[in-house]
């Protein structure tokens, strides 16, 4: 699965999750109207609603698995990345020492939105970059 059928599946489940209410209000209308009776209302519900209810989450744990997977192959090194800003935080020695760290991180992260390209840089590229600064 590429990202653009990630995209498509994400955009599907928020379109089902858009429709889900307007189909209980249209069918309460229907209901309340007499224009349907207990029994129809409950299929809405039963035939209509819960199964939309049910493939929005089927499609919430497929995009969360393509979403996730990637990103748990570099939780230990943000880990470690993130317990050597803490300790950088935390042992600075000095006010301008931190807020110097602290502004070259702000102008790393900021340097990668402001390429704007359609690749940004390597995870490993950036954990690498973040040590570096932190050194």
């Amino acid at each position: 699965m590429n990202n653009q059928d990630v995209t498509n599946l994400f955009i599907s489940r928020e379109i089902i999750i858009k429709i889900i209410p307007f189909i209980r209000q249209i069918s309460t209308e229907f209901f309340f109207a007499g224009q349907i009776n207990k029994e129809e209302f409950s299929q809405i519900f039963e035939e209509i609603e819960l199964p939309l209810r049910r493939i929005a989450d089927e499609m919430a744990v497929v995009v969360n698995e393509k979403f996730i997977s990637p990103v748990n192959i570099y939780r230990r090194r943000v880990k470690s990345v993130s317990e050597n800003l803490q300790d950088v935080i935390e042992n600075s020695g000095d006010f301008q020492t931190l807020i110097q760290k602290l502004q070259d991180l702000v102008d790393y992260f900021q340097s990668i939105i402001l390429t704007r390209e359609a690749t940004y840089p390597e995870t490993t590229i950036i954990l690498d970059n973040i040590e570096s600064i932190l050194n």
